[in-house]
């Protein structure tokens, strides 16, 4: 049987490995929390806030250069 070395139950000789305990009983937890589950939405959290901020930032640099283009297309050339 394969576990890790401090999920493991050995036989009364201690030669071989009989069983797994539970990683929640083993660490004292009601329930072992899956660090991909956690991490996915913080993932998600910072991937919106990025696209959102990307998009007031296009937003922000085409009204320069809508500013930008008409008052060089007000100003007369010399």
């Amino acid at each position: 049987m394969m576990c890790r070395v401090g999920l493991q139950v050995r036989s009364h000789d201690n030669r071989r490995v009989v069983a797994c305990e539970s990683a929640c009983f083993a660490f004292n937890l009601p329930r072992l929390v899956n660090p991909q589950h956690t991490l996915g939405f913080s993932r998600r959290l910072v991937l919106r806030l990025t696209l959102m901020l990307m998009m007031i930032l296009l937003a922000f640099l085409l009204a320069l250069v809508a500013t930008i283009w008409s008052h060089s297309a007000l100003t007369p050339v010399e």
